[in-house]
C-alpha cells in the first residue's frame, strides 16, 4: 500500500557532495515518492502541530535514487529558478541513514523551515 503509484507525489531531491571540505548540493532532481507524516521514532501517524515535522516514505529497493543522510528536499516547495548549491531553500532534510531491506528503502525527513505553503 505505501508505494501504490497513485498515492506518489512530486518532491525535488538535492544529492549532498563535498568540495573542497564544503557541503554543496547538485541541482534539484524531480522524484515521485509516497510520504506520510509521522513522529520522531516510528510510524504512528501525526497530528497537530506535530504534523509536519517529520515525514516517512518508503521507496523501493530498487528506486533510482539512493538517499543518505544530509540530504536536501523541497517537498512543500518549489526550487528557486537558480541554482543555489548550498540549497537554503530546502524545507526538509534526511534526517538519518536510511534504512535499507531487500525490498523497501525507509527515509525519514526532518523539517528545517517553519514556513509551509499547504496547497
Amino acid at each position: 500500500m505505501n508505494v501504490l503509484l497513485r498515492n506518489r507525489r512530486k518532491i525535488y531531491y538535492c544529492e549532498l557532495y563535498l568540495e573542497d571540505g564544503i557541503e554543496k548540493f547538485r541541482e534539484p532532481q524531480e522524484v515521485m515518492i509516497n510520504f506520510e507524516p509521522t513522529n520522531s521514532k516510528s510510524h504512528i501517524f501525526a497530528f497537530g502541530n506535530y504534523y509536519p515535522i517529520y515525514l516517512s516514505a518508503i521507496v523501493l529497493s530498487n528506486f533510482k535514487i539512493k538517499f543518505k543522510a544530509g540530504d536536501r528536499c523541497y517537498i512543500y516547495k518549489e526550487p528557486p529558478e537558480e541554482h543555489d548549491v548550498l540549497c537554503s531553500g530546502a524545507d526538509y532534510v534526511v534526517e538519518t541513514d536510511v534504512m535499507k531491506t531487500i525490498n523497501f528503502t525507509e527515509v525519514k525527513f526532518k523539517r528545517l523551515t517553519s514556513d509551509i505553503d499547504y496547497e
